[in-house]
């Protein structure tokens, strides 16, 4: 291990990720010398920067802007994972998005206490496990025994869950091996060990100042409350051990709040559309119910987390963040986005399925089949379904996507600096779109400026019963209008979509508050 970065990790890693981004084999580091150290995982040519940067608070917008450099140079992308608000922010001012990533829940140690109505639950699973006879004891991490055993809970708990790989940048890869600073506490049931967490130091000036309650394993002997009492007990040791601060970690794209003009709205809806439609991927859900159970606003805090991207559309660097994460399964951009969509959809209809009245099949099939343009009649035929119901069903995607228009406005649009010329004409397209009877609405509006005039380039969504001719004449007449309204036009160049396109690609932001609304 290098001595400098720990001694960097020593001083200034008060974030809770810190220690598991110097340990974690798969991390790399850039240092500006004198100055301190960024933690980063490489992916081919994304660097996923962990948590804020080891240094001083006055040398950090220094070293990061060195490490932007550095990743632009080598001509890789930047995606920062875990960062606190005050480094978000300063990303924003080089041009990139930081979206709210969920929130760590802290506890204070010193007036920390399951008292309370807000804490019922919490005091319902430490007497339950306390019934059932657990006793914790702190472990030593070289006992060759102990060893044994958490890796044979670790590989049952593993084979257990629906995605069966370790982890990174939310939390490490699990070592059962002795790692100075790294604590043990296991639940025994008798001899035998049937539970274990694993909790890292969080620094401040050479003292450790808190513990991170890191890798959980149980095995199926375990009862109700094992892990609560588990880390009840480690929290009793730190605390007399004069530390301040408890960490349960990050709670995955819980209570998402981008506000501002910090966030890329494109990906606020890609995060929210997981949470609640992707916990087959990771249990996002289950996490933070457990979690905000020991929250109470007096004797502990919720501390947002951010996502740093770059680009109007940063799906690649999602995907790809997701995949070296390990919450999607393989390597490839392709399978990985069509296992993405295919597990939300499948959650979208799971909660709310009763009102859909169709089988989950049928409600996986109408969405690539509106994609490919087929009619509703021919859908409705392949499918066995009604035809009004696969209509109402596109145009409620159609109707979703203009409802969240004003949110993605600044994302719709080519250029992102326009003049008045370029606002005057995305207003007549908009207008003239509106009010054609045919035509739903115009996304990915671009304009090709030269000395003699504009070209301007567009999609429009088009009721899915239009045939390719008729499709033309309504592309013909919008184009005639938007000549005659803006004669400084050279060229208009549209590309017709099926309904529900736009909303499809973007994901549905709260769509089951704007239930679809089906014929019988």
């Amino acid at each position: 291990m290098n001595k400098n970065l720990l001694e960097y990790l020593q001083k200034y890693g008060s974030h809770t990720i810190a220690f598991s981004s110097v340990y974690d084999d798969k991390m790399n580091e850039y240092y500006l010398p004198d100055i301190g150290y960024v933690m980063y995982g490489k992916n081919k040519n994304i660097r996923f920067m962990l948590g804020d940067p080891l240094c001083a608070s006055e040398n950090r917008e220094k070293l990061l802007k060195n490490f932007i450099d550095d990743t632009v140079s080598k001509k890789d992308l930047l995606v920062g994972m875990q960062c606190s608000q005050e480094t978000a922010e300063y990303f924003t001012k080089h041009g990139y998005s930081a979206n709210h990533f969920g929130v760590e829940t802290i506890l204070f140690l010193d007036s920390f206490n399951t008292t309370g109505k807000a804490k019922s639950k919490v005091r319902r699973w430490l007497n339950s496990a306390k019934k059932s006879g657990l006793e914790v004891r702190e472990c030593d991490a070289k006992d060759s025994v102990m060893h044994k055993e958490i890796d044979r809970i670790s590989e049952e708990w593993l084979k257990k869950k629906s995605n069966q790989q370790e982890l990174t940048l939310l939390t490490r890869p699990f070592k059962n091996e002795y790692e100075p600073g790294v604590r043990f506490f296991c639940g025994f049931l008798g001899d035998k060990i049937v539970g274990v967490n694993t909790f890292e130091p969080m620094f401040s000036d050479n003292k450790i100042i808190g513990y991170y309650a890191n890798i959980c394993r149980i095995d199926d002997d375990a009862p109700n409350g094992t892990l609560d009492l588990i880390q009840e007990t480690a929290r009793g040791f730190f605390k007399e051990e004069g530390c301040k601060y408890y960490s349960f970690g990050l709670s995955p794209l819980s209570d998402i709040d981008d506000k501002g003009k910090m966030h890329n709205p494109i990906v606020t809806t890609l995060l929210n559309a997981n949470y609640k439609y992707g916990n087959s991927l990771y249990s996002f859900q289950g996490l933070d119910f457990h979690k905000k159970s020991y929250h109470d606003g007096v004797s502990s805090d919720i501390v947002p987390k951010y996502l740093i991207t770059k680009g109007t559309l940063p799906i690649n660097q999602i995907i790809n963040t997701l995949g070296y994460i390990g919450i999607l399964p393989t390597s490839n951009f392709i399978s990985n986005l069509s296992y993405l969509g295919e597990t939300m959809v499948k959650g979208f209809y799971e909660s709310n399925k009763v009102k859909l009245g169709i089988s989950e099949d049928d409600f996986k099939n109408i969405i690539p089949n509106l994609l490919k343009g087929l009619s509703y009649s021919e859908i409705s035929e392949s499918l066995h379904l009604n035809s009004l119901l696969v209509e109402d069903f596109a145009k409620s995607l159609t109707s979703i996507g203009k409802q969240k228009l004003p949110e993605f406005q600044e994302n719709m649009y080519i250029q992102r600096n326009l003049n008045d010329t370029s606002k005057h004409i995305f207003a007549v397209i908009e207008d003239i779109v509106d009010k054609d009877p045919d035509a739903l609405f115009a996304y990915n509006i671009g304009i090709s400026t030269l000395p003699e005039g504009h070209y301007v380039m567009m999609s429009i969504e088009v009721n899915g019963r239009k045939t390719i001719y008729k499709a033309n004449f309504i592309t013909a007449r919008i184009k005639s209008k938007i000549k005659k309204k803006c004669p400084n036009i050279l060229g208009t160049f549209i590309e017709t979509e099926p309904a529900g396109q736009y909303a499809y690609k973007i994901g549905l932001d709260n769509i089951e508050e704007k239930v679809i609304t089906l014929s019988p």
